[in-house]
């Protein structure tokens, strides 16, 4: 029997993902920050896994593709690095995942938006907020994420 190449599957999956479910990625070094952060979405209903790499997230992602990615990295330009990562990704599975960003500061926060975040929040934020972020995230069709984004700049 014939097994298909690794790269095969992945064609394959690229070629036909669409987002399912509203599983969530969070990608998180601080430990405790991201019992919480998984928590909290878990609570509210998705399924939630957390990796603490920028390159366990990408990997994830390829192995399992996901509607939406949480980045909570340390560190001035981490989070805009894996950013740039996944929109830079050829594989759709990667590129195309809803991401919302959590940052140390507005200036990252806004930074990350200008290179394709679907939303952000500058800590300290509230829960709340982290639920409404995320929840239009989930709800922009890819199709209308790049309007989205222009529309908020131009509103600033």
């Amino acid at each position: 029997m014939l097994k298909r190449s690794k790269a095969d599957k992945a064609e394959k999956r690229a070629a036909s993902w669409e987002p399912h479910g509203e599983g969530v990625l969070l990608v998180c070094d601080d430990p405790d920050a991201g019992e919480l952060l998984s928590r909290l979405m878990t609570q509210d209903g998705h399924d939630v896994h957390r990796v603490e790499t920028a390159e366990g997230a990408v990997r994830h992602l390829l192995a399992t593709p996901r509607h939406a990615a949480v980045l909570s990295l340390s560190g001035p330009t981490a989070n805009r690095q894996l950013l740039e990562k996944i929109r830079d990704h050829p594989n759709p599975p990667v590129s195309e995942v809803a991401v919302v960003l959590l940052a140390d500061d507005v200036e990252a926060a806004r930074d990350a938006w200008d290179h394709g975040t679907d939303g952000f929040l500058a800590r300290p934020f509230h829960a709340d907020q982290l639920r409404e972020e995320l929840q239009g995230a989930l709800d922009r069709p890819l199709a209308a994420r790049a309007a989205h984004r222009e529309a908020a700049r131009d509103a600033d």
